[in-house]
């Protein structure tokens, strides 16, 4: 099967992130493979076996954006197009009108550029099929009218072997000297961009009240983001300055998820299967999240970690987890085995070329 890969741009981002992951997942399994999007730091961790054709940046040029989706199509000649955002797909249906199979993961949790109660309908004319990653967001599209037939549940996924092998080369103790860590400080780490909505500053409130506790913790942040210094000026404030490592982005999250206890991740909006948990859960780290939407889908609370509201909440699982080892590795195992289970690339794979089958007709 042709499959061109269609997103924006190839930066930073859990969007571009999957849709890279998705090119190289669909070579490994048989598919031939294109990727388009506008030039970004993720064009490194492309597989050389996946074609890559270059698209201007559609703010700067939509016309010519339009022109260069076509030239791809032609050149490529996809027997289905998976584009990776609403508008980025409307952008492809227009460019190549109804001659050609476009499929569309959704990755937002609501739509933007259109009232989302009209979404459905017109997602179900622009598309011929929907791939959607977290349940509470397929439910929402079929209760806007768009058709069950079209519909697939895939959640994004992880090359598990492919990730405990990278782990596995990390040495922890050497992480924690290269970023100043004592040996005796119990790490609790957040992957978040410095957003508001985020809730970044929860988690420096309650490393704040553990440290004042006197427990022997340390914090690290990872992420980029407009709040950095409201946030370090936080930390500050509650004391938590000397406890506290904002790593800002790392080409690698894992010699991070290497050294941490518990990952944290207290953000205050819907997620729609974020990628941050899976990765946790790959590492085998007991998560404490917020009791949201999308989050909920992959932190079952006392199983794999903790689900929180408030500040009190996170502290007393922070420190149940903190004391009780035991406990610690069995909800670290637990993790483990949600991500074996519901977010390995080989179960997800499978579930994404199934569909795309069934979009073409070819499934039985």
């Amino acid at each position: 099967m042709r499959v061109l890969v269609l997103t924006e741009r190839l930066d930073l981002g859990g969007a571009e992130t999957m849709s890279v992951s998705l090119a190289n997942a669909l070579v490994e399994s048989g598919q031939e493979v294109a990727f388009a999007a506008a030039d970004g730091p993720l064009k490194a961790d492309l597989t050389a076996a996946v074609s890559l054709f270059p698209l201007p940046r559609v703010e700067r040029s939509p016309i010519t954006f339009l022109r260069s989706i076509a030239d791809c199509a032609a050149r490529f000649r996809p027997d289905i197009v998976h584009a990776q955002g609403a508008t980025v797909g409307a952008l492809a249906r227009l460019a190549l009108g109804r001659r050609q199979k476009i499929v569309l993961t959704y990755h937002s949790q609501r739509t933007t550029r259109v009232p989302d109660l009209l979404s459905g309908k017109l997602f179900d004319l622009l598309f011929d099929g929907i791939i959607a990653i977290a349940r509470y967001r397929e439910a929402s599209l079929l209760r806007r009218g768009f058709p069950a037939a079209k519909m697939a549940f895939v959640p994004s996924f992880i090359d598990l072997p492919l990730w405990r092998q990278a782990s596995e080369r990390i040495d922890p103790r050497e992480t924690r000297r290269r970023l100043g860590i004592p040996a005796d400080r119990r790490v609790l780490m957040v992957a978040a961009r410095l957003v508001e909505a985020k809730g970044v500053d929860t988690f420096i409130r309650v490393l704040g009240r553990l440290a004042r506790q006197g427990r022997k913790v340390f914090g690290v942040v990872v992420g980029t983001g407009p709040h950095l210094a409201a946030l370090q000026a936080l930390a500050r404030e509650e004391g938590a300055a000397e406890h506290i490592l904002f790593a800002g982005f790392v080409d690698s999250v894992l010699p991070m998820f290497r050294i941490a206890d518990v990952f944290v991740f207290p953000s205050r909006h819907r997620e729609v299967n974020p990628r941050a948990l899976i990765e946790a859960c790959g590492s085998g780290i007991p998560s404490v999240c917020s009791r949201i939407a999308g989050n909920d889908e992959i932190v079952t609370d006392g199983a794999n970690g903790f689900l929180a509201e408030t500040e009190d909440q996170y502290v007393d699982a922070i420190v149940r987890l903190l004391d009780d080892d035991d406990l610690r590795l069995r909800l670290g195992q637990g993790a483990l085995q949600t991500a074996e289970t519901r977010f390995s690339k080989k179960v997800c794979i499978g579930g994404i070329v199934g569909f795309y089958e069934r979009v073409l007709g070819k499934a039985d």
